[in-house]
């Protein structure tokens, strides 16, 4: 995590990018973005630009229209592989360099209800009635340790 509290990995580009003497605010979509990048870690296991020590060079890849690396299929057993198969499209809808053109939380609901069994989509989790800013100040100030606990107990939740 960065000293103003992002997190380079998980960056929309647009952030990276100020305008005159402001500094990028958060918006709904960047925090599509960040959801995209923080569900590739929980469905690979890997940090988005794993590999990658840099931020200055993760920033640049984001810049030129790079995004995480699909993952290959011989690392995970069939089921997950589909499970990934079928968010992939949605991981890059989540990441489109337009913002405006990346889809709504509800969009984004919708499609997951239709690609989980009903088994994991039967009871709402108090996550459903979070606003984007309510998720991020719960957040702010969670070191490393903090957040990859936080990434177990969501992957355990879609166990």
């Amino acid at each position: 995590m960065n000293a103003d509290g992002s997190s380079t990995r998980w960056q929309a580009p647009e952030l990276y990018e100020a305008k005159g003497n402001e500094m990028p605010r958060d918006t709904r979509e960047s925090d599509v973005y960040a959801l995209g990048c923080v569900s590739y870690q929980v469905l690979t296991g890997q940090e988005p630009f794993v590999g990658i020590t840099r931020d200055s060079t993760i920033m640049s890849k984001v810049l030129q229209g790079e995004r995480p690396s699909r993952p290959d299929a011989l690392n995970f057993s069939e089921g997950h592989w589909r499970l990934i198969e079928g968010i992939w499209g949605l991981l890059e809808q989540c990441w489109d360099a337009v913002p405006v053109k990346r889809p709504t939380i509800g969009t984004i609901v919708k499609q997951l209800e239709e690609l989980l069994p009903p088994c994991i989509r039967e009871e709402p989790s108090p996550l459903d009635y979070l606003s984007g800013a309510q998720f991020r100040s719960m957040v702010i100030g969670y070191g490393r340790e903090e957040i990859e606990q936080s990434i177990g107990l969501f992957e355990s939740l879609l166990k």
